[in-house]
């Protein structure tokens, strides 16, 4: 069979946009000097859309491929109808949205990024690169991310990539993100994004990544894959994103019974294909122990034991920081921050009862809380998104919006679990499953899943991931 016969052409430029949008993922990258529309229209400001406009145009022209397969699934199908269903809603809210008069383009930003990011998802999944190229982009970029990271906290400050998109990092300054404990400010490291938390999160994509390679039965993908996930691992505990750690610990949890499936399997075992003898059974789900599999589990135990001694290590060098983020003392960084969080989610209640239908509108929710914050209240604070997702889509898009952006999330779930049986339990799928969980539990406590398009891309793009039909290629 000739590669031409294997490759279909037409999806090169998609899937070299697909990977270019996912290598930008961690970039708070603007055009210095942009015409218009970049320069009207703020989500155009950003390198990202490039690529992500780049793959979607190179899908439409290539005739849509890989479409009609992902429609031959129910559970795919459901999928991609409550996205377009999720961005024609979010579309109309412009005709009531809060702040329609005195700035319409509130709204068209907000649509017009729910659009590309929506388009760029159904391509994703239609025409996406074998996932075995996934891993080794997103342990490069987890690798890459923890030095720069790394290097930020060693300085306590920015370390001059403002060209690559890094914040002026500067702790006296107001509105940098630190950690406080008497006179000693700590400066969470932010990348080349613009918070901790955010960056947090291309940090838990990137370490699920390396976690699939920590499994291979190639010792040097295990090895660089367990360093990358200690490095990375390192720097998760670095951000004190609390959201991030529930999260990650959540979605690693979640994931453990498909691992050890996926260990059970012999398809999952090729380099040992002699029938082993069940020892045990996993959770009553007939999954058979075998010494084969016992051997590969306790291969695990060194990367296992080696978190728990960096846990351990982080806990030793940094636990007043620690005890003063889990909000033991009366340090005011960390009492402001919780109080914030609480007014902007009573704000989100105040605009949920008032139109729990249809909402304030797309991208509105800011203005609307900028309004009520300067005629019911007097604290010094500006209007700001709500820290929850299921509260942000509610509060902008009403009880209609929420409905169809829960079930859009629902499908993708169950279409990712149907593909990871299907691909005979591989850990990329189940990997890429982890990290929805986990962004699903980073969402109760923060906003950036839904509203930056490069929180979407990390959590809605790997949830495309893993709906992509699987393919008779290695993964």
């Amino acid at each position: 069979m000739s590669l031409r016969s294997r490759f279909d052409f037409r999806l090169l430029p998609v899937q070299i946009g697909i990977l270019a949008t996912f290598a930008l993922m961690p970039m708070w990258l603007k055009f210095q000097a942009a015409p218009d529309p970049f320069t009207a229209t703020y989500i155009l400001g950003f390198v990202i859309i490039v690529s992500l406009i780049g793959t979607i145009a190179a899908w439409i022209l290539a005739g849509l491929p890989g479409l009609g397969q992902l429609l031959t699934d129910r559970w795919r199908m459901a999928w991609v109808i409550f996205l377009l269903l999720w961005a024609a809603w979010g579309f109309f809210s412009q005709g009531w949205a809060f702040i329609r008069l005195k700035e319409p383009g509130v709204g068209q930003n907000a649509a017009l990024q729910l659009w590309l990011i929506v388009l760029f998802l159904i391509a994703t999944a239609s025409a996406a690169p074998p996932l075995r190229i996934f891993a080794p982009l997103l342990i490069a970029v987890l690798l890459l991310n923890s030095a720069i990271g790394g290097a930020q906290v060693a300085t306590q400050g920015a370390i001059g990539l403002e060209h690559f998109g890094e914040f002026s990092l500067n702790l006296a300054k107001s509105g940098t993100s630190v950690i406080q404990v008497g006179d000693v400010r700590w400066l969470r490291p932010y990348g080349l994004l613009p918070h901790p938390n955010v960056y947090a999160g291309v940090l838990i994509v990137g370490l699920f990544a390396a976690a699939t390679w920590s499994l291979s039965q190639r010792r040097w993908q295990n090895i660089v894959g367990t360093a990358a996930f200690l490095a990375g691992l390192w720097m998760l505990f670095l951000t004190f994103s609390r959201g991030a750690w529930l999260g990650f610990a959540a979605g690693m949890v979640a994931i453990v019974p498909l691992v050890v499936k996926s260990l059970a399997l012999p398809s999952a075992n090729k380099a040992d294909l002699t029938p082993q003898p069940p020892l045990q059974t996993w959770g009553g789900a007939g999954v058979g122990l075998g010494i084969g599999v016992k051997n590969k589990l306790l291969s695990l135990l060194p990367i296992f034991l080696l978190s728990v001694l960096a846990g351990l290590l982080f806990l030793w060098l940094y636990h007043p920081f620690v005890l003063a983020r889990a909000g033991t003392g009366l340090e005011n960084t960390e009492m402001r921050s919780i109080a914030d969080r609480i007014v902007y989610t009573n704000i989100a209640w105040d605009a949920i009862q008032k139109q729990p239908i249809t909402g304030v509108g797309a991208g509105n929710f800011p203005w609307y809380a900028s309004y009520y914050l300067f005629y019911n209240t007097d604290y010094d604070l500006k209007g700001d998104n709500v820290h929850n997702v299921a509260l942000m889509v509610w509060s902008e898009l009403g009880m209609i919006g929420l409905s169809l952006f829960l079930l859009m999330v629902l499908f993708g779930i169950l279409a990712t679990i149907q593909n990871i049986k299907r691909s005979d339990y591989t850990p990329t799928r189940i990997a890429l499953l982890g990290v929805v969980i986990a962004f699903i539990v980073i969402g109760v406590f923060d906003h950036y899943p839904v509203t930056l398009i490069h929180g979407q891309v990390m959590w809605l793009g790997v949830l495309a991931l893993g709906v992509a039909p699987v393919k008779n290629v290695p993964e």
